[in-house]
């Protein structure tokens, strides 16, 4: 099951980055390079931190970094030697500890962009240019095919599935930000049709692990025309290359490099922390090379700030009433605050969820159903979907609670929940036949990931089989 996971911590490094965004745009008081930058962000990394030490998320934690390594590199280039030292033993350090292959990836484009411009002069560049390339190329499939190689594959599987969408809506799109909703039902109707090649590789998706792609895909001609534009737009800061490596010039087009191609591997553009240092970048690179014109009076500038600041301490408040209600739900604790909550994010799919679930323990299917069935227009996830399932079991409505717990078992493959639902669906409805079946599918699939609940539930079905009775042990109820 998924829940909500707010911080506020990270909630403080974005309302710090926002009025930053702001002001850089219009003044150069707080910042005046980007080495006093990279100080500013690398310590306010550390606030994307649990309290616990833990990253949020990896992934996302090393884009964050790979996204400041063009200010690395410039402080690396114009500081003394002891700075030196510690920049290229920091660098080392976060390649040894860290299993990202962007951020790998990031790192070499850096030093292959670095090598060109100190090479730039030399008698063979174009040679050099495109054996660099190459060798660049060479060392990113050696790393994608030996480090989380699997996720790889399931990589492939999203792609492919992304591109099925972009078939059935080439003009118009599914429509924007629609992708969490509609992917996994896409997923679901591919396993059922059985055109995947693993579907032990497949989970709840809710972004295409590339920005180019979902945005073609929630917007047809539209994201198209304007992943043209942005290509363009990359391509014509990048086309000469900077003066020396220790200017401003080189920082701002390295970071546009390396930006392009995370766009390509990751949903960068989906994660607050990463959106709003990538604004902050931007900003910069206008400031410093007139890229962006936006001109902010100071008249409106503080207007703009407190305005911002004002809905910040409100969704602070709301954030920790949510969490609040987290952990009282983990700790089962039957509490009325989500009804107190829905009216300000009756919008937030994960919200919704966690809603139709507290309502579903204290027994209450109807409204549980209806909650559940709200989610899904926002929202596809084979947990849901069990859920609908288990309440039209509860009210008898036995073709609906079928259709929604097959949707779900497709969704997710590997995950046998869903096919033990099905099975003490078809135990109430004495449907003998299709409770063999199912139960025959779950003894001879293999675990995943072994758990407890996945081994019961798979003696559950070895005990129909071999009692060949409408009878099963209720494990996981």
């Amino acid at each position: 099951m998924f829940f909500i996971s707010f911080d506020f911590f990270r909630l403080l490094l974005c309302s710090n980055f926002i009025v930053l965004v702001l002001y850089v745009s219009s003044s150069k008081l707080i910042i005046q390079d980007s080495s006093s930058l990279a100080f500013l962000s690398f310590a306010s990394f550390a606030i994307l931190q649990n309290n616990d030490g833990y990253f949020h998320n990896n992934g996302l934690s090393f884009i964050y970094l790979a996204l400041l390594l063009p200010n690395v590199v410039y402080f690396y280039f114009n500081s003394h030697n002891v700075f030196k030292v510690v920049c290229f033993f920091l660098f080392v350090y976060l390649l040894t500890i860290n299993e990202s292959r962007l951020f790998v990836l990031s790192c070499l484009i850096s030093v292959f962009y670095v090598f060109l411009i100190v090479y730039r002069e030399y008698e063979h560049f174009k040679r050099l240019f495109v054996s660099s390339i190459i060798i660049v190329f060479v060392l990113f499939s050696f790393i994608i095919t030996n480090l989380k190689f699997s996720s790889t594959l399931g990589r492939f599987e999203i792609y492919k599935i992304s591109l099925d969408m972009i078939t059935d809506h080439p003009f118009s799109g599914i429509g924007f930000d629609s992708f969490k909703l509609h992917y996994n039902l896409y997923q679901a109707n591919a396993v059922l049709n059985k055109s995947v090649m693993n579907d032990q590789l497949l989970n709840n998706t809710f972004f295409a692990i590339n920005e180019y792609l979902q945005l073609i895909v929630e917007l047809g001609i539209v994201g198209l025309i304007l992943v043209g534009i942005y290509f363009c737009f990359v391509l014509r800061i990048l086309k000469r290359l900077p003066a020396q490596v220790d200017n401003e010039d080189f920082v701002y087009k390295l970071f546009f490099a390396i930006l392009s191609v995370l766009f390509l591997f990751s949903y960068c553009l989906h994660s607050l922390p990463l959106i709003l240092l990538i604004l902050t970048l931007i900003s910069l690179s206008r400031q410093e090379n007139a890229v962006f014109f936006l001109k902010i009076s100071k008249k409106y500038l503080w207007f703009i700030i407190s305005f911002f600041l004002i809905l910040f301490v409100f969704h602070v408040f709301l954030y920790f009433q949510l969490i609040n209600l987290q952990n009282s739900r983990s700790k089962s604790v039957k509490v009325d605050g989500y009804s107190t909550l829905y009216p300000f994010v009756f919008h937030n799919p994960v919200f919704l969820y966690n809603y139709g679930v507290q309502q579903w323990e204290k027994g209450e299917e109807e409204k549980a159903l209806k909650t559940f069935l709200e989610c899904t227009t926002m929202l596809s996830h084979a947990d849901l979907y069990i859920y609908i399932g288990l309440c039209y079991q509860k009210s008898k409505l036995y073709s609906e609670a079928e259709k929604y717990l097959n949707i779900a078992r497709y969704m997710v493959p590997h995950k046998l929940y869903a096919k033990y639902c099905l099975m003490n669906l078809y135990i109430e409805k004495n449907e003998c036949d299709k409770l063999i079946d199912i139960a025959k599918i779950i003894v001879e699939q293999d675990l995943k990931v072994y758990s407890m609940l996945g081994m019961q539930i798979k003696d559950s079905a070895e005990f129909v089989l071999s009692n060949n009775k409408c009878l099963v042990q209720t494990y996981g109820k």
